[in-house]
């Protein structure tokens, strides 16, 4: 094997005094090594040495004879290389330039928070659920409530709309700049049982916490296991006062020991997600089921 690494081609800013580069070609590799001496050193160049004085980085190199090492390496340079040195997009002016790279940013944190489908207050009828406070949804569309680290739970019955306006104010948040995350709740505890049992539970939990806005949808489905109440009120813990959670639920809340089976974890778990937060009331007649008797009364159908 030829011991001999080259650095990429957008390390290779030297300033244009060195003496290294007055005779090359700005964007030609550099060689960096020259010899490969006993415990791991390296001989560098004089170029090499002059770029990583001028750059401010820190070196490192793959070891002859180990495959994973180029894979670690090229991994190092490819992060910064995906987050920070991605192509300028063509525009005439700043403002367009920004516009464009706030689209992507919001179109990015769009993606990343794993919407089942997209969905806006725009598209919601507020006339088919009468009890909504639709001053209230549109006041907490604007986000503010994320800064004072509010939570927000979505009461009533089944087919009122609630995962619709949960969709609607995470795609909001969104749009406002902020992280979010929608789950479901057996998703979720899918989620936390894997990483407890392969022991990286600790950074699944950071990993969460890094979201402004955590939604978990469908909590009350199905009965959770002991083990699955326990992760996730130790999840709620975490966010509590630090981000924000937002819960649709058709259950009141004298019902949520039917989840969680313990009369003391339900009203720890209730203290916790009730001390800061809006409480929006979607009772009423399914939606979507007036929207099914809509359509079978509808005159193309007889």
């Amino acid at each position: 094997m030829e011991h001999r690494r080259y650095v990429p081609a957008f390390f290779t800013t030297t300033p244009p005094s060195t003496p290294a580069s007055k005779d090359r070609l700005p964007g030609t590799p550099v060689l960096a090594v020259t010899r490969i001496l006993g415990d791991g050193e390296r001989k560098k160049t004089q170029a090499f040495s002059e770029i990583q004085s001028h750059s401010l980085f820190a070196d490192k190199f793959g070891r002859p004879g180990r495959g994973n090492d180029k894979g670690a390496v090229e991994n190092l340079v490819g992060c910064p290389r995906r987050n920070f040195m991605v192509p300028i997009p063509h525009a005439v002016s700043w403002e367009e330039l920004n516009a464009h790279l706030e689209a992507d940013c919001r179109e990015r944190r769009i993606r990343q928070a794993r919407f089942p489908v997209v969905k806006s207050l725009d598209s919601f009828d507020f006339l088919a659920i009468p009890s909504l406070n639709k001053a209230l949804v549109l006041e907490l569309a604007r986000c503010e409530f994320l800064a004072r680290k509010e939570n927000l739970l979505l009461l009533g019955n089944s087919g009122t709309g609630k995962t619709h306006v949960a969709l609607a104010l995470g795609l909001a948040a969104c749009q406002s700049g902020h992280r979010v995350r929608f789950t479901t709740a057996a998703a979720l505890l899918s989620e936390l049982i894997e990483a407890r049992d392969e022991k990286h539970l600790l950074r699944f939990q950071k990993q969460l916490a890094a979201y402004d806005l955590l939604i978990v949808d469908e909590l009350d489905f199905v009965p959770l296991s002991k083990t699955g109440a326990e992760l996730l009120f130790e999840l709620v813990s975490q966010r509590y006062e630090r981000t924000s959670v937002l819960v649709p639920s058709n259950l009141p809340f004298d019902e949520w020991t039917e989840i969680f089976g313990s009369e003391r974890l339900t009203g720890a778990l209730l203290d916790r997600l009730t001390h800061h937060v809006h409480i929006l009331e979607m009772n009423g007649d399914s939606y979507r089921l007036k929207q099914s008797r809509r359509k079978r009364n509808s005159p193309s159908d007889r």
